[in-house]
């Protein structure tokens, strides 16, 4: 008895003693899995590569707006490619240098006349004056033509002044010489006078003076700044210059 049981427990020892054992599948591939996974990661790279070429497309098409909108800005603010209203024309412009002034002329050798335009960014609330000066190179003794919008209605008020000294009145005088035709327009950001002046008497070449002041008070323009380009706007015009 004691050596049966001593055999089935020896047996029982060995038998537990025995590992279990488990089988598994990773060594084993599957071609259609392996082909699904093949044509996902295709798909993935694809997806990616769609996705960015939309995305260039997108950004070249809004360089290409922001460009274009930029070149028409600039050409709308040289003289050259301005239109103004009422298929008016005029043979000669020049941009000016300062506070975004462009004059444009038609001169008559026959009457000694100029049908001037001048052009130029109004500030909110504030005015614009382009002037001859028959005597000097500055501001005093300049006979100017003025625009602004009025405040009880909101259109264009355009007149007259002479500049006298360095604190003039601003109020509506005639000139040293003759001025028809005179009026202005608002247009955008801008405003426009027009006006025929002369005959202007052995002056094809003249000092003119343009300025842009920032408030307007009981419709009457207010001191423009004394300093930067508004201290700078003067030159020579030459009216027979093409």
């Amino acid at each position: 008895m004691t050596n049966n049981n001593t055999a089935v427990n020896n047996h029982k020892l060995t038998t537990s003693a025995q590992p279990t054992k488990h089988y598994y599948f990773s060594n084993f591939k599957d071609p259609y899995l392996q082909r699904h996974r093949h044509n996902q990661t295709h798909f993935q790279h694809c997806l990616a590569r769609k996705n960015t070429m939309a995305t260039t497309k997108t950004l070249i098409f809004l360089f290409c707006i922001i460009a274009s909108t930029i070149i028409v800005v600039s050409c709308a603010k040289t003289c050259k490619n301005y239109k103004f209203s009422g298929k008016k024309v005029y043979n000669s412009c020049i941009d000016l240098p300062v506070l975004e002034g462009h004059l444009y002329w038609n001169y008559s050798n026959t009457s000694n006349r100029a049908e001037i335009a001048y052009r130029a960014t109004l500030p909110r609330g504030g005015w614009i004056a382009w002037a001859i000066n028959p005597t000097d190179t500055g501001m005093v003794g300049s006979q100017a033509l003025v625009a602004f919008l009025n405040s009880t209605d909101g259109k264009p008020t355009v007149y007259s002044t002479q500049i006298k000294d360095y604190k003039p009145s601003m109020e509506p005088e005639p000139l040293s010489f003759d001025v028809s035709s005179l009026s202005a327009e608002h247009v955008k950001d801008e405003m426009v006078i027009y006006a025929v002046i002369g005959p202007l008497v052995n002056a094809t070449t003249v000092n003119q003076v343009w300025q842009t002041g920032k408030s307007v008070s009981n419709n009457v323009p207010r001191m423009h700044p004394i300093s930067g380009p508004n201290v700078e706007s003067t030159g020579t015009l030459d009216f027979l210059a093409a």
